[in-house]
Order: C-alpha cells, then structure tokens, then sequence
C-alpha cells in the first residue's frame, strides 16, 4: 500500500495523533530531545496485532521514528 492508502483506510492500518496528547511521558520527552516536539501530528501504522511504527508524514513519504513492537507508546484505551 502506499502512504496515501494506508493513511486513507479510516483508521483500520493508519492514523494521525496530535503529539500533545502523547499519553506515554517517556515518548513525549524524547520527541523534544530529538526536537520533533513542534509538529502538529504524529503518524502511526499499525503492523501487527500490538506492532506500530510511529514517524511523520511529509507529501507521499513516511519517515519513522520510532517501532513500538509492545503497542505502549500511545496504548488503546481498552488497556
């Protein structure tokens, strides 16, 4: 699939997050530390059952940042 198609699938692959919100406090302060923390989206591709691949959007490309192999950088809320 390309960006556009994950990103364009109603949530069910991808989604945006705004980082302000980041639940896990570990995440937000390395955002800062790597100087991320001024975007006005996170980006999040589900992989697997737990797995996502956070990182940005810029046009059709996806840049990672960081693989969260235990889903607990932004946890479902049914944790």
């Amino acid at each position: 699939m390309t960006v556009h198609e994950l990103f364009n699938s109603d949530g069910k692959f991808a989604k945006d997050y705004d980082p302000e919100l980041l639940p896990n406090s570990r995440a937000r302060r390395r955002l800062a530390e790597l100087e991320y923390d001024d975007r006005d989206k996170i980006s999040r591709i589900e992989v697997g059952p737990k797995q996502r691949l956070y990182g940005f959007r810029e046009g059709t490309r996806f840049y990672a940042l960081w693989w969260d192999p235990e889903h607990l950088i932004w946890p479902s809320k049914e944790r």
